[in-house]
């Protein structure tokens, strides 16, 4: 009476590694062998199925097409121009959606333009200031900081 069949997992494996008691059961089974034999037979026909490598003046060729049909530059500033109207228009569809109306899309952006410009102000005195105290090791802190940012980049 023969042993019963291992699963085709494990079969597998163990013909992989050489050795193992499911590898020895097929040597004696005939539908073990069958299964080991249609994967080898899988396996060959996979491996003559590999890509061809692409031809040697491949790069070449790609990039002169490239070179010969450079975007035109109208073509880029049409299509930033249609970015810019798109994120206008939906900033202010999201400033009427938000319960203002468009009476107070003028007033609001007045408002930006005050806060920006005090922004601006505070943000000059404070510089200002932090030079008149610390010039030196602002400086430094500030050269160390850009040196070591060009020497990760230049990794």
């Amino acid at each position: 009476m023969s042993s019963p069949c291992p699963p085709a997992e494990q079969l597998l494996a163990e013909a992989t590694e050489g050795h193992g008691p499911a590898l020895e059961h097929s040597r004696e089974c005939a539908s073990c062998a069958a299964v080991l034999e249609e994967h080898r037979q899988l396996e060959f026909d996979l491996l003559r199925l590999a890509d061809p490598p692409p031809p040697p003046d491949f790069v070449n060729r790609v990039m002169a097409k490239v070179a010969e049909a450079p975007v035109p530059a109208r073509a880029e500033a049409r299509t930033g121009t249609a970015v810019l109207a798109a994120s206008l228009g939906l900033c202010a569809v999201s400033f009427v959606v938000g319960g203002a109306g468009f009476g107070e899309l003028g007033t609001s952006a007045a408002r930006l333009a005050v806060d920006f410009n005090t922004l601006w102000v505070g943000v000059g005195s404070g510089v200002v200031a932090v030079w008149h105290t610390a010039a030196l090791p602002a400086t430094l802190a500030a050269v160390l900081a850009m040196g070591f940012s060009l020497v990760g980049l230049r990794r």
